[in-house]
């Protein structure tokens, strides 16, 4: 091991590091809770500063794969649909197998420009969580509690919310509900055999009236642009009390409201995401925070959300079709690395931020 790894390996540089991440991100949390005071003003204000406040705490954890353990992952995807990745709104469906894969699911939004809107469908227990959780929840992140009857109604109002979101984002799904495991798999493809499904090898059985309500929530959301932005006039605070300060709110609300326009920005398509790490790897956080380098297979394909059926049942049947097929993405060779089995031809994009 060399001095720059042993260094790394050392409590005192997690201590720091550590430090750092607890007292910069109670600040953020801090400094979003002030931010509440903009809501009813400028709900769109509001949504732009905490995306750059979220960003400030999420760049740090993809800084801790990037640069500190060096970790390298590769993107394979069509060169003719890698031009519109970060420039529209996007579904991300990436598979569960491995402790960091939603470092890697970030690391893939930063690249690409959207780390700081980008969404996922979390447990509602994270919300709770300091730093992390509370910046999810000012950032408008989707919590569920796993009881669909509880969830079918919180999750698709939480959803329509996100119709006139004013930043580019990916709004990551992990379909399987939890990460992958041997045991895991044996009862999953005990369930696939009871409801007559085909067997996976490299995944869980996905979960999917989640995915069908999260299409169903998203889709045309152009149409709805704007909804909400009039919502915040009602209860402006002494707008009651005096005519005078009912024109002087009007004039502030009128200014602030052109600085952050409701824009449209319509989600355009599902990106189907396998991850894979080569020569066995096992990636783990504490392997992360120790300095040790990993090598990431990331096989991306974009699939327009006009192709997804409306039909919650026909969107469950193409929901299991995609999972049967990506698990032909990845083929094992003999020297344990992963490599792309895809019609379409592939391509790494540029390096940023440590990746290749």
């Amino acid at each position: 091991m060399d001095l720059v790894g042993l260094l790394k390996s050392q409590f005192l540089c997690h201590l720091v590091f550590c430090y750092v991440f607890i007292a910069s991100g109670l600040i953020v949390n801090t400094i979003q809770l002030l931010t509440l005071l903009l809501w009813p003003i400028n709900k769109q204000l509001f949504r732009k500063i905490n995306c750059r406040l979220s960003y400030c705490v999420s760049s740090q954890l993809v800084l801790l794969l990037e640069w500190w353990s060096g970790t390298e992952c590769v993107i394979y995807t069509d060169p003719q649909a890698y031009p519109k990745y970060g420039k529209e709104n996007a579904i991300v469906v990436l598979n569960h197998k491995f402790e960091i894969d939603f470092l890697c699911g970030w690391s893939l939004a930063e690249r690409f420009g959207v780390l700081g809107g980008s969404k996922v469908l979390a447990k509602k227990e994270l919300a709770y969580v300091p730093i992390i959780g509370w910046m999810w929840y000012f950032t408008e992140m989707v919590f569920c509690t796993r009881k669909w009857e509880q969830d079918r109604k919180t999750v698709s109002k939480s959803l329509l919310h996100l119709r006139d979101y004013p930043e580019k984002y990916f709004f990551l799904i992990h379909c399987e509900g939890t990460r992958f495991t041997e045991k895991k798999h044996q009862i999953s493809m005990q369930v696939a055999q009871a409801k007559g499904l085909p067997s996976l090898k490299h995944h869980l059985l996905p979960r999917t009236k989640g995915f069908a309500v999260t299409v169903r929530s998203l889709r045309n959301v152009g149409s709805q642009a704007g909804f909400s932005e009039n919502s915040g006039t009602d209860s402006a605070p002494g707008a009651a009390h005096s005519e005078h300060l009912i024109t002087r709110w009007a004039v502030v609300r009128g200014r602030l409201l052109t600085l952050c326009p409701s824009p449209s920005l319509p989600v355009s398509a599902v990106y189907d995401c396998t991850l894979n790490f080569r020569n066995n790897e096992n990636p783990t956080l504490l392997g992360v925070l120790n300095g040790k380098k990993y090598h990431a297979d990331l096989y991306v394909r974009r699939i327009p959300l006009e192709e997804v059926p409306e039909d919650e049942a026909e969107c469950s049947a193409w929901l299991h079709k995609l999972y049967q097929e990506k698990c032909l993405v990845p083929v094992p060779q003999d020297d344990n690395t992963w490599r792309p089995k895809m019609e379409a031809p592939l391509t790494g994009p540029p390096s940023r931020g440590g990746l290749y």
